[in-house]
């Protein structure tokens, strides 16, 4: 829910990342997020979902993600929530899609 209008938030693409995590070890028990070299991720988007790929060469350098075969992913147009996961989440995801 949308806190500064109590409404449904509502996305048109979502992405889901799987980015290895690990413990900053500070006071604040922070976590890492490991977010340069590559791994997989879902795309989700009109009830349906396919695997895809990202990569980031650098701290500083651009996502790029690409369908599985390494072709650059197409998005449709609207609104796109992007949400990184860890490994472990990733063996618990379950799509309720024939």
């Amino acid at each position: 829910m949308d806190a500064s209008n109590d409404k449904q938030l509502e996305f048109t693409n979502i992405m889901l990342l799987v980015m290895k995590h690990g413990d900053l070890n500070d006071e604040k028990g922070r976590i890492g997020i490991y977010m340069t070299g590559e791994g997989d991720g879902y795309y989700i988007y009109g009830g349906k979902y396919e695997k895809i790929k990202w990569s980031k060469k650098t701290r500083d350098s651009v996502i790029s993600l690409t369908n599985t075969d390494g072709t650059p992913l197409v998005i449709n147009c609207g609104k796109t929530a992007i949400n990184i996961i860890s490994p472990g989440v990733e063996d618990t995801l379950y799509f309720n899609y024939p």
